[in-house]
Formats: structure tokens, sequence, C-alpha cells
């Protein structure tokens, strides 16, 4: 095993295998951050939906607002009438709870939908990390491999050369 050619097989191998081993913890690297990355931007999402959802809330609590004012001033108007709630100012009374009552459950529904979002939004980072953490462990399994497949070929042309004997 002194002659060149035989030394120059064996550190040509051992560079492959080295670097075929730093390629696929690099790679490995690469794919955490891109991990990091997409939880980050999913728990971005996430908080911009929840903005969102927050002020369908604000919109609702808006509503009830605006519908205790009507009812105020529906009443205030009526004070001199002997029953507020017959005829033209029962009918206005509950039109405007019908109507706060819609406008109110459509902002609820809307919040409880982004409220969703956030975890659709969530899940797919999670997702989205698995799948680059996988492919880091592909990488590095890649790496080690063809690490080990340089050196048995070393071991093949060692045989072949009449190394071990």
């Amino acid at each position: 095993m002194a002659d060149p050619f035989t030394a120059m097989l064996v550190i040509s191998t051992v560079v492959s295998a080295a670097s075929s081993m730093s390629a696929a913890n690099q790679q490995k690297g690469m794919y955490a951050q891109q991990a990091q990355l997409a939880q980050s931007q999913s728990r971005s999402e996430a908080l911009r939906v929840r903005q969102s959802e927050l002020g369908y809330r604000q919109k609702g609590v808006e509503v009830l607002k605006r519908q205790r004012e009507t009812l105020a001033t529906i009443n205030a108007r009526t004070l001199g009438a002997l029953d507020p709630f017959s005829g033209s100012v029962g009918n206005l009374s509950d039109q405007a709870y019908a109507d706060g009552a819609r406008d109110f459950q459509m902002n609820l529904d809307n919040a409880l939908i982004t409220h969703e979002n956030i975890a659709i939004t969530q899940k797919h980072g999670e997702m989205q990390a698995s799948i680059y953490g996988q492919a880091g462990k592909s990488a590095m399994y890649k790496g080690y491999s063809q690490a080990a497949g340089s050196v048995g070929t070393l071991a093949m042309q060692g045989q072949q050369l009449g190394w071990f004997k």
C-alpha cells in the first residue's frame, strides 16, 4: 500500500467521504433554518389573523353599543305614550333588536371563522417545519450513505489490488 496510486486512492476516498458528510451537515442546517423560518412566518400570520379576529369582536361590541343607543332614543321619544311596546314604537324596538342581534351574530361568526384560520395557519407552519426537518434528516442519511459508499468502493478496489492478502 506504499505506492503513490494507492495513497492517492485512499486520500481521494477520505476527502470524498468527508465532503459528503460535511455537505450533509450543511444541508441539514439549511433545512433547520427553513423550518424555523416557516414556523416564524406561521406565527406572524397567526398574529395578523388574530388582529382581524379582535377587529370583528370590536365591531360586535360597537353594534351592541349602537343598539343600546337606538333603543334609548326610541324610549326617550316615546315617554309620553301610554304603551311604548305596541304599534309603531314596539315595531321600532323589535326591529332595532333584530338588526342589532343579526349584526352582532355576523361579527361573532366572522371572529369564530378567523379564530379557526389561526389554527389552520399554525398547523400549516408546523407541517412545513416538519417537512423541512424530514428533508434535513434525508440529506444527512444521503450524505452519510455516500460517504459509506466511498469507503466501500475503496475497500473493493483494495481487495482487487491485493491489499488484504
